[in-house]
């Protein structure tokens, strides 16, 4: 399959966050048969962050393309990422991400459903 990418948008204070961020969907649960919620190109600009906020049935994974800025993990703890760092959110877990900076922030973001398994 390929899929080109024909929709984005542009969500304005993510989850509480300040400034916009833009989101450039490239596959959803349909394309990954509900293997993953959602694989996405976001944009963070200059001085915007995606506020802080908690997975209860998914989990998320997040890679640094370009730019820099804080992630802000589970404990509220800010750690500095860069490009080539891989920011994991557990199923339960909070988070959030902070550019500060004068440079655009990107990352991919991987988020996936929490299994429920059958027991006999």
């Amino acid at each position: 399959m390929i899929k080109g990418v024909t929709e984005k948008r542009e969500i304005k204070n993510p989850h509480g966050g300040s400034g916009n961020i833009e989101i450039a969907e490239l596959l959803n649960s349909d394309d990954t048969m509900g293997n993953v919620s959602l694989l996405a190109h976001v944009k963070v600009p200059p001085h915007s962050n995606i506020g802080f906020h908690q997975h209860c049935k998914e989990a998320e994974t997040y890679y640094v393309l370009s730019g820099a800025g804080y992630f802000i993990n589970n404990d509220k703890e800010r750690i500095p990422v860069k490009p080539g760092d891989v920011c994991q959110i557990d199923f339960g877990q909070g988070h959030g991400l902070d550019n500060p900076n004068e440079e655009e922030m990107e990352i991919i973001a991987v988020v996936y459903p929490e299994r429920v398994t059958e027991t006999e």
